[in-house]
């Protein structure tokens, strides 16, 4: 973990606001109200740092170069749910917004999990990431009326506590892009059909080598219809309670 005094500082006249109904982003540099900052990889590049003030809270700040939009950052908003990592608040200095999410300790990417060799996700541990990522982008969908447009193992992050989050959301509010709902669904299948590790069978008689998917009939249904169905029903049928009354 790399130690630097401050992030880098700038000053700014601000010509015209840029803020929406939401309030965000704050005009002014993050160091008027952070310091004490290490520069960690948390599902991307950012700062962990320290807020200046009684009660500090521990913040993770994330740094993008953007061009000064015309019309401000209409999606740009504090964001909070279990399934989420918290968007806390944003703020926006000569060219460069500072998105600022909420601590809560270290976690590791669903992709560095995978590309373990000695890791093994089971059937369960696949059907613990569909409802908690589900979760997640219905509340996007939902409450916050927008796509998220990356759903993928650099995106969903675990935490110590078995946790499962949807990383990154200030970027999706940055882009502002109509992204479909169906479509971050549908990349939700894509990325639990990837994490389904098949066993390889040599036939006896052609000596080719053919590959058998290892998820069951149930978890292969329910992930053809996470883009069409509606989420009241995925709930209704979803794998928590499956596996729940399973165990």
């Amino acid at each position: 973990m790399e130690m630097n005094c401050c992030l880098p500082n700038n000053t700014s006249s601000n010509e015209h606001p840029l803020t929406r109904e939401h309030g965000l982003p704050h005009l002014e540099h993050p160091s008027e109200k952070y310091s004490l900052n290490w520069k960690i990889n948390q599902a991307g590049l950012g700062w962990l740092s320290l807020g200046n003030y009684f009660g500090y809270s521990t913040v993770l700040i994330k740094v993008r170069k953007i061009q000064k939009p015309q019309n401000g950052f209409p999606m740009l908003q504090p964001a909070f749910h279990p399934n989420i990592i918290g968007l806390v608040e944003a703020f926006y200095d000569e060219g460069v917004v500072y998105l600022t999410y909420n601590y809560s300790g270290l976690v590791v990417s669903l992709a560095q999990v995978v590309s373990t060799p000695t890791v093994k996700v089971n059937e369960l541990e696949i059907a613990t990431i569909c409802w908690d990522v589900l979760r997640g982008l219905e509340y996007l969908h939902k409450t916050l009326d927008m796509g998220h447009g990356n759903i993928d193992s650099s995106n969903i992050v675990l935490f110590a506590d078995g946790t499962i989050k949807i990383a990154n959301i200030g970027d999706s509010m940055l882009e502002d892009t109509q992204t479909s709902f169906i479509d971050d669904r549908e990349s939700l299948a894509s990325l639990l059909l990837g994490l389904d590790q098949p066993t390889n069978h040599v036939s006896r008689v052609t000596g080719e080598q053919t590959h058998k998917v290892t998820l069951s009939t149930y978890a292969l249904h329910f992930i053809e219809n996470l883009g069409p169905a509606s989420y009241s029903y995925l709930f209704e049928v979803g794998p928590k309670e499956y596996y729940l009354d399973k165990s």
